[in-house]
């Protein structure tokens, strides 16, 4: 999905997002109550709390509203894509959106000020709530389409979730998305952070693996004076991920109980 399959923003420098080395491709505007707000420094390159790597977009809100938005070099008929969002407070709103033309907010995911997650519903011209959210805690969003399957619909999950029920995208129709967007309501001191805007879904990826089952204890032997034992693990592994950790729980050996100690 073009630029899009990887936006981490590892490589941007800190600073103004619109306009940076590594971001330029990111505009700012707001066409509301008939202003153009281009207040470059909401939305801000840092290191103050990414998901992963060493940055993330930091949307510090002044007491105006406002937009970015990143055009893709190809539009898109199909797929999903992920974005990684975190809010330091519950009471303020953030919508991201995947847009069918500059500024059209297609499809629309809001962290609302109730507290809740919510997503679009053109059928009913309301947003519909997905699950409630905490402060300083990544979500992973999903938007999933396909203009041939499930014409002018998507759906959207959170996290490892199911995926809501498909329903109509803002203004009814759309045939390709065309960019990635996010704005903020006028909301003065609300903090945002935004980050890992992938097709590949970055919850799975940066999820511990937890494997789970019953460890046997096979052989003991002592070697130079140090007890050495091989333990057998029956279990199931719950998530792929590059690396492997293990909870091992009330496990019994040589008459000491392990209880909640990490193996890795």
């Amino acid at each position: 999905m073009a630029w899009v399959a990887l936006q981490d923003f590892n490589e941007t420098s800190n600073g103004n997002l619109s306009g940076n080395t590594g971001g330029s491709g990111w505009s700012v505007g707001w066409a509301g109550a008939g202003t153009t707000n281009l207040n470059t420094s909401e939305f801000q390159v840092d290191t103050v709390a990414p998901s992963e790597g060493v940055r993330s977009v930091h949307v510090d809100c002044a007491s105006v509203s406002a937009y970015i938005e990143r055009l893709l070099t190809t539009a898109v008929t199909a797929g999903t894509v992920y974005m990684q969002v975190r809010c330091a407070q519950t009471n303020k709103v953030l919508i991201l959106n995947l847009n069918k033309t500059t500024g059209s907010n297609t499809m629309l995911v809001k962290f609302d000020s109730d507290g809740n997650i919510k997503y679009y519903n053109d059928t009913s011209g309301a947003y519909v709530t997905i699950q409630a959210y905490s402060a300083d805690t990544y979500y992973t969003v999903a938007f999933d389409f396909d203009t041939v399957a499930q014409a002018n619909k998507y759906r959207v999950k959170i996290n490892a979730g199911t995926y809501s029920s498909y329903v109509v995208v803002n203004a009814g129709t759309f045939s390709s998305i065309t960019a990635v967007s996010f704005e903020h309501a006028a909301s003065s001191g609300a903090d945002f952070y935004i980050d890992y805007i992938t097709t590949s879904d970055p919850y799975v990826i940066n999820t511990p693996a937890v494997l789970e089952g019953t460890f046997a204890l096979l052989t003991s032997s002592v070697v130079n004076q140090v007890p050495v034992s091989v333990l057998s693990l029956t279990g199931a592994l719950l998530a792929s991920t590059p690396y492997l950790s293990a909870v091992v729980t009330n496990e019994t050996k040589n008459t000491s109980t392990w209880v909640n100690e990490t193996k890795t």
